[in-house]
């Protein structure tokens, strides 16, 4: 008799007698594995039960990401994740006790709930990334392949053409949501960045698998095919494929809510503004980074704005602080700040490469403020200003004292106006002169 030895991955045959040995392709190496023999012919009763632990792992896994969904409220595309896993189970689980017989008979019901649940994974990570994947895309898809999947179970029972439409439908539907995670925009850090190279795969191994069935579909194992090597190695490569995809996205959810959290922390919730807290730490920050160029800070106060409130009401008032956190926010550049510190008064810290510079900014918030309309009437407010020179972190906390005694001087000096702190002024002048 012949002897076998395996290398590089495929199958060498030394013939019977001599030392002559046939190798033999890979393809042919293939087909022997998983279609004319499988790893294993699943027929003991507690491998065959031990099968279910894949739909098994789907169910639970799509029953959290719904239940997730709960606590992240603002990632409605979980819903359809787990709405996909559960609905993958379904099939996954009834096939493995059925014969072909059976298979045969509900071909169609089991190929929409593979068809609904790769479409609602499909849509959710569409959702994920600000796209959509409407029913009606997909519902001439749907039409066709349970269509054929009459034809090839009541008409002509053929199981390798049922595969093969069923595959090809599900890379189909899968590849029409790809277009949104490759689009440009949106998210780009390393987990997303991740999320969206796993489904690329995900979508590239649909293909492949429908590939597979095309290749080996004169030999895929008719006769028992739910206890064949075939089907344990697409549920083996499904389940990792799914747990994967899962644990990543709750990963990554997990990580985005914390951010959430901590930004939601660190922000005024009126105006979205940095709060105190948050501006002391981040600016702090900034001062010890910087290296080259001026930091200027602005303290902000808003003229008789208790008369806004008490003529138009405390709604009229929240937009108004709206609107002028607004004018702050569009004079942001790179690691500028700008915060509510409370009530009607605003800080900024801006970086700017001169001291005119600097003037010109502030002043020009200053007039874009007193140009804007803020009650019915059309009437706006002015407001006044303290600005100072900062030139290191541990000046921070003396330069709003000195920035906030300057902003009331020039409410004293007749209001929507700029004082400078001008000793400061003079320090960053005689800086530059010794560079």
């Amino acid at each position: 008799m012949g002897r076998r030895r395996w290398r590089r991955g495929q199958r060498v045959e030394r013939l019977a007698g001599t030392n002559e040995y046939k190798w033999i392709h890979p393809f042919t190496l293939c087909r022997f594995l998983f279609v004319e023999h499988g790893p294993a012919t699943v027929e003991s009763s507690p491998v065959h039960y031990l099968l279910l632990i894949i739909p098994v792992t789907l169910l639970i896994l799509g029953l959290g990401l719904i239940r997730y969904k709960g606590i992240a409220q603002r990632h409605p595309y979980l819903d359809w994740l787990g709405a996909g896993y559960v609905l993958l189970a379904i099939p996954l689980s009834l096939q493995s006790f059925m014969g072909n017989h059976l298979l045969s008979n509900l071909a169609a019901l089991f190929a929409f709930f593979y068809l609904a649940g790769f479409y609602c994974v499909a849509r959710g990570v569409g959702v994920r990334y600000g796209g959509s994947l409407p029913v009606w895309w997909v519902l001439p898809i749907f039409c066709v392949v349970l269509a054929l999947m009459v034809f090839y179970s009541v008409i002509r029972d053929d199981l390798a053409w049922r595969l093969l439409i069923l595959n090809v439908a599900i890379a189909l539907i899968l590849s029409l949501s790809s277009r949104h995670v490759v689009a440009p925009g949106g998210r780009f850090d390393r987990l997303d960045s991740l999320i969206r190279g796993s489904y690329m795969v995900l979508v590239g191994y649909a293909w492949v698998r429908a590939g597979m069935v095309l290749f080996f579909m004169q030999s895929l194992p008719v006769e028992n095919f739910t206890r064949s090597g075939y089907w344990v190695f697409i549920l083996g490569i499904g389940m990792l494929v799914a747990l994967w995809f899962a644990l990543l996205m709750l990963f990554t959810v997990s990580t985005e809510v914390v951010r959430e959290m901590k930004s939601e922390l660190d922000r005024d919730p009126l105006t979205g503004l940095l709060n105190r807290r948050a501006f002391f730490e981040l600016a702090r920050i900034r001062l010890q980074q910087s290296v080259h160029g001026l930091w200027v800070l602005m303290v902000c106060d808003l003229d008789h704005f208790k008369k806004v409130n008490d003529t138009w009401g405390h709604a009229v008032g929240d937009r108004t602080l709206q609107t002028v956190s607004q004018v702050l926010r569009e004079h942001l550049r790179g690691d500028d700040l700008a915060a509510r510190f409370g009530g009607e008064e605003f800080l900024g810290l801006f970086h700017c490469a001169e001291l005119t510079d600097a003037k010109l900014r502030v002043d020009h918030i200053r007039r874009q403020i007193g140009a804007a309309q803020f009650t019915p009437d059309g009437a706006g407010v002015t407001a006044s200003f303290g600005a100072v020179c900062v030139f290191s972190s541990e000046d921070l906390g003396m330069a709003i004292e000195c920035a906030d005694a300057l902003l009331y001087e020039a409410k004293r000096s007749g209001r929507n106006q700029v004082k400078w702190h001008h000793e400061t002024m003079v320090r960053f002048t005689g800086r530059r002169a010794l560079l």
